[in-house]
This record gives structure tokens, sequence and C-alpha cells, in this order.
């Protein structure tokens, strides 16, 4: 009730004050000044908007650089992975040419046992007979 009371003697203090100005000063107060108010809201409405705008445009960037960042490093990825397979490829090429090279060593270290065993080379040997009696 007493803040009723409160709120009616401050409208009551309005009126009076605005009687005081007359008509034109009732009309600007009830016309300009909501004008006035919706012109300083849409002004700093739209300093937000733009600032808002500008933080989008930067994460924007940001996304961008990111997707090439991603992009280079994939890239890095695919010519790792196509290096290693030209890696092992050339592992497989070595790794045959040597087992073609323990194969003929084993080859000549045979017929070298075998000649040794027949007691070709060896002359002296030869005229003596067999070297284990």
């Amino acid at each position: 009730m007493v803040q009723e009371l409160s709120t009616a003697a401050a409208l009551v203090t309005v009126v009076k004050a605005l009687g005081g100005w007359g008509t034109s000063g009732v009309l600007f107060v009830i016309v300009w000044c909501p004008l006035f108010a919706a012109g300083y809201m849409t002004r700093i409405i739209s300093r937000s908007i733009n600032s808002q705008t500008a933080a989008i445009t930067a994460l924007q960037r940001q996304v961008a650089n990111s997707e090439k960042e991603s992009e280079k490093r994939a890239l890095i990825f695919t010519n790792r992975y196509d290096n290693n397979i030209e890696f092992v490829k050339n592992y497989e090429k070595l790794a045959g040419n040597l087992t073609d090279l323990v194969h003929v060593n084993v080859q000549a270290m045979t017929r070298m046992v075998e000649k040794i065993t027949a007691n070709q080379w060896c002359p002296i040997v030869r005229r003596k007979g067999d070297p284990d009696e």
C-alpha cells in the first residue's frame, strides 16, 4: 500500500512538472524522447553487430588456416606413406639380391669342399696319398 502511494505521488509530481511545459513540451517528451532513445539503441546494437561480425570473420580465418594446416599434415603423411611403400619395395629387391648372393656363395663353397675332398688342388698330397692317413 505504501509503495502504491509513493508511485502515485511520483506520478503526480511528473504531471505537475509536465504541466508547466505546455503542449509542445509534453509532445516533445512523448514523441521525440522515444525516437532519440530508439536511435541511440540502434547505434549501440549496430556497434555490437559490427564487433560480432569482426569476431566471426576472425574465427572464419582461423578455421581456414586450420584447414590449410590439416591439408598440409595430410599431404605430409601421404608422402611418408608413399616413401614407406617405395622403401619396402627397395628392401624386397635388396633381400632378393642378398638371397641370390647367399645361394651363389653356398654353391661356391660346396664346389670348393668337393674339390678339396677330391684333392685336385694340391699335387703334393695327391702324390703322398690321403692326408688323413
